[in-house]
């Protein structure tokens, strides 16, 4: 993070947020402080630390209260930028929106125009870089090594959380949100109700993710095994609860991603994400079909 960008677009006495985290655990950790806090050397050392071992900046762009303690609407102190969340015909109201005389166009100059942003400040966008290239090369496992993976490396949680977050398409907040009483093993059909971010629960994001999922035989017979094997399988427990949280929550998927599946992938020559295994889990498990 940028002093300069710091300095010249906030007041020494502002008050900020810096978020931080991990992209690999999901570890985050907050910090509330004044620009020039942040600004200062040790802070920035801090910052440049935890970017070099895999975490990510985030700096909030409207000040906030004196002490705040958290980035709610109550800790606003001075509304500098509005965000809009369009799930559903996004396009069509966006194109509303900007057909409307009434709202002004969204960019620098105009802000500048109507006094609504500093002439002695800069465009903060024009400090903003972002690289398109990979940091590291995902390595493809064949055919072979990656059925070994799943079906004799995984352990039987980790083997059904591949098989079935594969099998349904699932984001990971679907399924962290999934419980046993949304799956009908009758007509072997998942059926999505609700999805957990950060360990709340909420609705899902679309419409369309409420759809119902066929499975195939083989994930049915993966979630009965596992069924058969957690303390937690009765129909409102979550499919993959956590002990630690007495099962009235479910597990950190980055934490087993983590702890358990990268390891298992990394001794079958391979590290990475559940996205790139995707493409090859069809191929690996047709022949159990």
């Amino acid at each position: 993070m940028a002093r300069r960008y710091i300095q010249e677009n906030f007041e020494a006495r502002d008050w900020l947020a810096v978020v931080v985290r991990n992209r690999e655990t999901g570890e985050t950790v907050q910090r509330i402080t004044t620009a020039e806090q942040i600004a200062s050397h040790d802070f920035q050392a801090w910052l440049r630390h935890k970017n070099a071992h895999g975490s990510d900046i985030y700096l909030s762009l409207n000040t906030l209260r004196e002490h705040a303690r958290g980035r709610t609407k109550g800790d606003l102190n001075d509304v500098r930028h509005l965000y809009l969340d369009l799930d559903e015909e996004g396009q069509r109201k966006l194109a509303r929106i900007y057909e409307d005389a009434a709202v002004p166009h969204p960019n620098y100059e105009h802000a500048k125009r109507h006094g609504w942003w500093p002439e002695d400040r800069m465009n903060p966008i024009s400090k903003v870089r972002q690289g398109g290239e990979r940091l590291t090369t995902p390595i493809r496992l064949n055919l072979e090594e990656l059925h070994q993976l799943i079906y004799d490396v995984l352990q039987q949680r980790e083997r059904t959380m591949v098989l079935f977050d594969f099998a349904g398409g699932l984001r990971r907040s679907e399924l962290m949100g999934s419980k046993w009483e949304d799956i009908d093993f009758v007509q072997r059909i998942f059926t999505p109700r609700r999805s957990v971010m950060k360990m709340r629960v909420g609705k899902l994001k679309t419409k369309g993710s409420a759809d119902p999922v066929p499975l195939d035989d083989s994930v049915i017979e993966e979630l009965l095994r596992w069924r058969a094997e957690t303390p937690y399988a009765a129909d409102d427990d979550y499919v993959f609860a956590s002990p630690k949280m007495k099962g009235k929550q479910p597990y950190w998927m980055s934490r087993i991603m983590q702890h358990f599946i990268r390891p298992a992938a990394a001794r079958r020559h391979c590290n990475q994400g559940l996205a790139h295994l995707a493409p090859q889990l069809y191929d690996a498990v047709a022949p159990e079909r």
